[in-house]
C-alpha cells in the first residue's frame, strides 16, 4: 500500500490489524459461553492438543524466518540467546523487550 500514500498505508495497517485480531476476538466473545461444555468432548480435547502443537511449530518457524536475513555474527547470536534467556527465566514482558530493542536500534543507528 506504499504507492497509495499515507492514507493507503493506514488503511493497510487497519485491515492487517483486523485480520490478525478479529478471529481471536470473535472466538472469545462467542465461544466462551459454551467453552467448558465443548471441552468435555473427546474429539475437541484431541483437536486442542493438535492445535497447540501446530501453534508452537508456527512460532518456531516464524523465529527462523525472522532470523534468517540477519548475518550470523557473534553479536547477533548473543543478542538472540540473551533475549531468549531473559524471556525464559526472568519473565520480562515481551513489549519491554521490543521497546528496548527499538531504543537500542535508534541509539546505535
Amino acid at each position: 500500500m506504499r504507492e497509495h500514500g499515507l492514507g493507503g498505508q493506514l488503511l493497510g495497517a487497519l485491515v492487517g490489524a483486523v485480520g490478525i485480531f478479529m478471529p481471536g476476538t470473535l472466538l472469545i466473545f462467542f465461544l466462551i459461553r459454551f467453552w467448558d461444555q465443548l471441552k468435555q468432548y473427546r474429539i475437541v480435547k484431541a483437536s486442542l492438543e493438535g492445535i497447540n502443537a501446530v501453534s508452537a511449530g508456527l512460532v518456531v518457524a516464524a523465529t527462523f524466518l525472522l532470523y534468517h536475513p540477519l548475518p550470523d555474527t557473534p553479536i547477533n547470536l548473543a543478542l538472540v540467546a540473551a533475549t531468549f534467556l531473559l524471556l525464559l527465566w526472568e519473565k520480562v514482558p515481551s513489549y519491554v523487550m521490543v521497546l528496548a530493542a527499538l531504543l537500542a536500534g535508534a541509539v546505535l543507528a
